[in-house]
């Protein structure tokens, strides 16, 4: 290759990779997974157990009949320690009418147990590990293993949207109040 070609392709590359950080990105998951609700057919939750913290097997079917926001987590990303506050408020708001907060950790139960001691949480949380949390969220569509990432499911089980990355209080009270 000449060095003037290569300079061309080296150039175009920079160019590509500063463009790319610098154009204006959507802010708004939220209200992008809502917009592409009305494009995408509602497709079944896929079915999975997993252990509580008091160790006992639960299935995703148990909620069926309630909205359920699947959130998927860790203690040590910052993002969905930030959810946590305003998931703990919504879920007692909605609780009564008939919506499920529901957080799938990709901790091991210990690491759970010291941190629910820390900041306490008002909704189940199924013990997924590592592994077997990203497994799961990879078949409701988290192709990229990011955490968080929230499923909203539908009663019945339908998937209504799924986001990755953090979530606002009013960003998920908004498809919650869509789903009701």
């Amino acid at each position: 290759m000449s060095p003037r070609l290569f300079f061309t392709a080296f150039i175009i590359i920079v160019f590509s990779v500063l463009a790319g950080l610098y154009l204006p990105q959507n802010t708004k998951p939220a209200e992008t997974a809502i917009e592409n609700i009305a494009t995408s057919e509602a497709k079944l939750r896929p079915d999975f157990q997993l252990p509580d913290l008091s160790g006992k097997m639960r299935h995703i079917k148990e909620w069926d009949n309630d909205i359920v926001v699947l959130n998927f987590w860790a203690t040590w990303c910052k993002p969905c320690l930030h959810e946590i506050p305003a998931f703990n408020k919504l879920h007692t708001k909605y609780q009564d009418q008939g919506v499920t907060f529901l957080g799938i950790a990709a901790n091991d139960k210990t690491e759970i147990e010291r941190f629910t001691k820390i900041l306490p949480i008002a909704y189940p949380i199924l013990i997924g590990g590592e592994s077997q949390a990203y497994e799961i969220a990879e078949q409701f569509g988290n192709i990229y293993s990011v955490i968080p990432y929230t499923v909203f499911i539908a009663p019945g089980g339908h998937i209504h949207s799924a986001v990755a990355g953090l979530l606002s209080e009013q960003e998920t009270e908004d498809i919650i109040k869509a789903l009701l």
